[in-house]
């Protein structure tokens, strides 16, 4: 039993021995402090870009509700628009300028314009350009029915069958 703890005791003060070694190495306590550093200088990087991203989030919430209140003003204008031209359409209906088939038509095209504004503001089903014609012929008409002479312009323009 003795000669037991003599074999600890020799063995704890080897332990020892090296852990004070260990301890008073310079190249490990700056390897210690080497460690530090780079933890610190990882953890200002990663606070930096997390204040970077707050700031471009902060920025991005900015733009879409600004988007956003654009996007509410045009649609805003839109059913404007289109309610004007369900007067105009009435007028002209009313006034015998456009038949009944024709005001159909163009009421048609404005209630499936309107679903397209609700949902996806400038796309409506039919595009712009299907419009184009209809537009410019409904113009057309309506100068003429309001004016004095109401004489028809000596080249109608974009004039289809359906509508004569």
């Amino acid at each position: 039993l003795q000669e037991a703890v003599v074999g600890m005791k020799g063995t704890l003060t080897e332990a020892v021995t090296r852990l004070s070694t260990v301890v008073d190495d310079p190249s490990l306590s700056r390897e210690v402090q080497d460690a530090r550093q780079r933890c610190d200088d990882n953890t200002a990087e990663v606070l930096k870009l997390v204040l970077s991203l707050k700031a471009d989030i902060t920025s991005l919430q900015k733009e879409v509700s600004s988007v956003s209140e654009r996007q509410e003003t045009i649609q805003t204008s839109i059913k404007q628009l289109l309610d004007e031209r369900r007067l105009l359409v009435s007028d002209l209906s009313q006034a015998g300028v456009i038949s009944i088939h024709t005001r159909s038509k163009l009421e048609g095209r404005s209630n499936s314009t309107t679903e397209g504004v609700a949902t996806a503001p400038g796309r409506s089903g039919s595009g712009s350009h299907s419009n184009d014609s209809g537009v410019a012929l409904l113009l057309e008409r309506a100068h003429q029915a309001f004016t004095t002479d109401h004489t028809p312009s000596p080249t109608p323009t974009n004039q289809r069958a359906s509508d004569q």
